[in-house]
């Protein structure tokens, strides 16, 4: 994507773990209204034109998180067929 100046912009990550074990974890980040400053010094996937938005930055009136929340879990269900299941989460060890 692009922000309106033209800068190539990024506004979300996919990450994929594997660990010694064969344990696989993945997820992604959407960034709603991230403190943007974390960013600076940082290279978002080793891309150096590349700067780092969030719907904050992009639209007048943004979602908040937890109605951003809601909204990606309504369209994971519906994209891949699946019955979403509210659950509080506790690190497993």
């Amino acid at each position: 994507m692009h922000l309106p100046d033209g800068t190539p912009a990024k506004i979300a990550s996919i990450g994929i773990k594997v660990d010694v074990r064969g344990v696989t974890r993945h997820g992604f980040a959407l960034n709603v209204v991230p403190q943007m400053s974390y960013w600076r010094g940082i290279v978002p996937c080793g891309l150096e034109d590349v700067r780092m938005t969030s719907l904050e930055e992009l639209m007048p009136e943004p979602p908040s998180v937890a109605d951003t929340a809601q909204m990606v879990v309504q369209a994971f269900s519906e994209v891949f067929d699946a019955r979403m299941i509210q659950t509080n989460f506790i690190e497993m060890k």
